[in-house]
């Protein structure tokens, strides 16, 4: 399952589209070779909402490849990112706050923290229905949660 692919399954692989543009995706060799990371013209074309949701106190639930998050600084008064693996947060750079942690944890990660927007970026197509309501917990009154998964 997603759950147990770690940052030592996975490898680089390079996709070359027809305009000469390159782009990166990260697949996981346990999982049948599934996509895990990519930063694909679609990717960008279904992280546009999360990118124009962008203001206020910002929480972004994973770093992945980091490729929405200077977008996002520039919207928002303050970014921060949630990012399970250590991996990912030695080798991936930011400027934003990042804190290490499991999503489904966020209640005890963020006990006095709210935001005014939550950015879900998990690749897990299904996890909007069990996250959702963890991640609501952590919005200011009027805030809201978007997920790219959802549009």
């Amino acid at each position: 399952t997603y759950s147990d692919s770690t940052p030592e399954n996975w490898h680089l692989y390079f996709e070359h589209s027809t305009k000469g543009k390159s782009y990166k995706l990260l697949l996981d060799k346990t999982l049948a070779n599934e996509i895990v990371m990519s930063d694909t013209e679609y990717e960008w074309i279904a992280n546009k909402p999360l990118i124009d949701a962008a203001k206020g106190d910002v929480l972004i639930i994973g770093l992945g490849m980091n490729f929405i998050t200077p977008y996002v600084q520039a919207f928002a008064d303050s970014v921060t990112i949630l990012e399970k693996h250590q991996e990912i947060i030695d080798n991936v750079p930011t400027t934003a706050k990042v804190v290490k942690g499991d999503v489904f944890k966020v209640d005890e990660i963020f006990k006095k923290e709210k935001f005014d927007v939550v950015l879900e970026d998990l690749w897990i197509m299904s996890s909007t229905h069990t996250v959702k309501p963890l991640l609501e917990k952590l919005l200011k009154p009027n805030g809201k949660v978007v997920s790219w998964n959802k549009l």
